[in-house]
């Protein structure tokens, strides 16, 4: 700057230059934050996607294993009353032929006293049923 407040062509020139250099720098600048920006969400897509498809994957898996557990308890369960049937049925059947031999036996009056408490007549049983099975036991 010669003497004075009034700039030179050279002078206008290279703040000029440094302005659009300062422009060009911030714009380049930009230009790498929104490339970054953009590439961390495309990352982070690809990340929440990968975890998506996982958590799918887990949720077959649990909802296979819950279908062969309740298949297993179901089949145990239909062994257990098939089992339970044939017991209660055989009580009955050793019960009978014990009572005509001891009547006052104290551990089949004591079977048959549990056994009724553990095992209600349903309320919706027939009287005549309901007095036969009395009689039984």
């Amino acid at each position: 700057m010669s003497g004075g407040t009034s700039l030179d062509p050279g002078e206008i020139g290279g703040l000029f230059a440094g302005a659009v250099a300062l422009i060009v720098a911030v714009g380049h600048g930009l230009r790498w934050w929104l490339g970054w920006t953009d590439s961390r969400q495309s990352r982070r897509a690809v990340r929440l996607q990968a975890w998506d498809e996982e958590l799918k994957g887990r949720e077959l898996r649990l909802d296979a294993d819950r279908e062969n557990e309740i298949r297993d308890i179901r089949g145990e369960l239909d062994q257990m009353r098939t089992e339970h049937r044939a017991l209660f049925q055989a009580y009955h059947l050793i019960a009978r032929a014990l009572v005509k031999i001891d009547p006052s036996n104290a551990a089949l009056n004591h079977a048959s006293a549990l056994l009724s408490t553990a095992f209600k007549i349903d309320p919706l049983t027939p009287d005549d049923m309901a007095a036969m099975l009395g009689r039984l036991s």
